[in-house]
């Protein structure tokens, strides 16, 4: 509303406390601070818990059941009131209006790990296999009354009431992990697993998609040819791993929508579809690190270099209208982000007495969609009038567009706009310290 209001225009409410009509939009935008209600209310209640059993020890190797789980609840409460004394509920055909939600949520899940682990002379060998699980239980309640009287606020007393949204959600995922570490006398780390990981959230709710990872690390400074006195560690890094990205709820299957013909209730294909080739979206990171420790690691630098690619975007395209079909969910595209972090830390002062820690961190992060099989759209933010976002080949998902909207030499409309900036930072920093 303020956007659309000039600067001289006067909101303030006279001295009965009436607050003026607004001539240049629907809304005086200080009458609705002033009388209208938002308000949410939430309670979460989070509990985990573990048990370690040693199945098998001796003097080089053990054999370990490891169990975890955990329980989170989120219960909420939201009110919306609009009271008919506001510009745009005066003239409404059943003024005054409340908008009343319940939801909850409750996820748990569980994990268990056999752990086995063998020394051999100077080398360790640590093997893990286990399975998860996961499950994620939702309910939601909006409901609506119009036409409030008597100074009650509930959607019940109301004259017209109806019901904005209802949804019950549940969700399950189930995966097996597999994971080997090699360790020689601390200077060479292996790491290689695998997890194998299924969905009902997926197109294919009983196929397992299988996601690796592997890392090496070289403790360089503890190899006998090293011998730089000031540098207490020298360590170099490489890793890599993909992970998987799951569709929302209820975008994978063509739903029955509630319809009435005639005087009886019914049901209608939902307008949403979805690729029949539909797969997980997969996201694949190698990163590459050097770390430093100086002067017995009073001072020490970690330094990263990353690149990250996702696969598969799932995304929603509209094909013609004529087929009915509003929105397509599909395989996209892809996109690839670049950074680098680097963070050093010292030990000002070391005492017995008095410990002084500081660090600086620095990192930045480069996105662009480097493949889009769906025409370029915007999404997110009030529209193109106030600046919003636009998904398209070559730049970043957060790049920031708005009016004037471009045409080519001809005069015609391209279906972009003009690009203002980009909501992720070039850089970021942050600096902090610890006085004990």
């Amino acid at each position: 509303t303020l956007a659309f209001a000039p600067p001289y225009a006067d909101f303030f409410p006279d001295a009965n406390g009436i607050y003026p009509d607004n001539p240049f939009f629907s809304e005086n935008p200080l009458a609705l601070r002033d009388l209208a209600t938002n308000r949410n209310t939430i309670n979460r209640y989070i509990q985990s818990f573990g048990a370690n059993f040693r199945i098998y020890s001796d003097d080089k190797s053990f054999l370990k059941l490891s169990l975890q789980g955990g329980v989170d609840y989120t219960s909420a409460s939201s009110l919306v009131h609009l009271p008919e004394v506001l510009q745009f509920q005066k003239n409404a055909a059943n003024p005054g209006e409340v908008i009343q939600g319940r939801s909850s949520q409750f996820n748990t899940n569980y994990q268990a790990v056999l752990n086995h682990n063998i020394a051999v002379n100077k080398s360790n060998f640590a093997s893990s296999v286990g399975v998860v699980k996961l499950r994620q239980k939702g309910e939601n309640l909006l409901v609506r009354g119009q036409g409030l009287s008597n100074g009650l606020i509930r959607a019940n007393t109301a004259t017209v009431q109806s019901i904005l949204a209802e949804a019950n959600t549940d969700a399950a995922d189930f995966g097996y992990v597999f994971q080997e570490e090699f360790n020689y006398d601390d200077k060479i780390i292996l790491t290689a697993g695998v997890r194998f990981d299924r969905s009902t959230l997926n197109l294919q709710q009983d196929e397992f998609y299988a996601f690796p990872k592997a890392s090496a690390a070289f403790n360089i400074h503890k190899f006998g040819f090293f011998n730089v006195g000031f540098l207490s560690q020298l360590k170099a890094r490489v890793a890599y791993g993909e992970t998987g990205g799951l569709p929302q709820f209820g975008r994978t299957f063509v739903a029955l929508n509630n319809v009435f013909v005639g005087q009886s209730s019914g049901g209608a294909l939902s307008t949403l579809d979805v690729d029949p080739n539909l797969v997980p979206e997969t996201a694949q990171e190698v990163e590459f690190g050097l770390d430093f420790g100086f002067f017995d690691n009073r001072l020490t630098l970690e330094t990263t270099y990353y690149i990250k690619t996702v696969q598969d975007l799932l995304e929603s395209f509209v094909p013609a209208g004529s087929t009915g079909i509003t929105s397509i969910l599909t395989n996209a595209g892809s996109l690839e982000n670049r950074g680098f972090e680097i963070s050093l830390s010292g030990n000002v002062v070391k005492t017995s007495n008095v410990k002084w820690d500081a660090f600086v961190n620095f990192w930045g992060n480069q996105t662009e969609l480097t493949e889009f099989n769906v025409p370029s759209f915007t999404r997110g933010g009030f529209g193109a009038g106030l600046g919003t976002y636009e998904f398209a080949v070559g730049q970043s998902p957060t790049t920031i567009v708005g009016t004037p909207a471009l045409v080519d030499g001809a005069g015609n409309p391209t279906g972009r706009f003009t690009v203002y900036g980009d909501a992720q930072p070039d850089f970021q920093l942050g600096i902090g310290s610890s006085i004990t």
